[in-house]
């Protein structure tokens, strides 16, 4: 059984972080599209790294959002 830990969304919905990230990862590929059209390649390049950042912090929210608590994995240590 999953059992929400300390921060966790209930219910399966996402944490206010992990929509949060969503949201700005969204409006800079949506700006990258434009700047793709025009040319701008300095902002294009910091829109790209910025992306990158970005889903990479979304990947570590996601994982403590899934990630059973601490307790859970003390108990199973020590069944060990």
């Amino acid at each position: 059984p999953y059992f929400p830990t300390e921060g966790s969304p209930a219910e399966g919905r996402p944490g206010p972080q992990v929509v949060r990230l969503i949201d700005r990862i969204k409006k800079l590929v949506a700006e990258q599209r434009r700047l793709d059209d025009d040319g701008e390649d300095r902002r294009r390049d910091a829109n790209r790294r910025e992306i990158a950042r970005l889903k990479w912090r979304l990947a570590n929210a996601v994982k403590r959002e899934l990630s059973p608590g601490p307790g859970l994995r003390l108990a199973v240590a020590a069944r060990l």
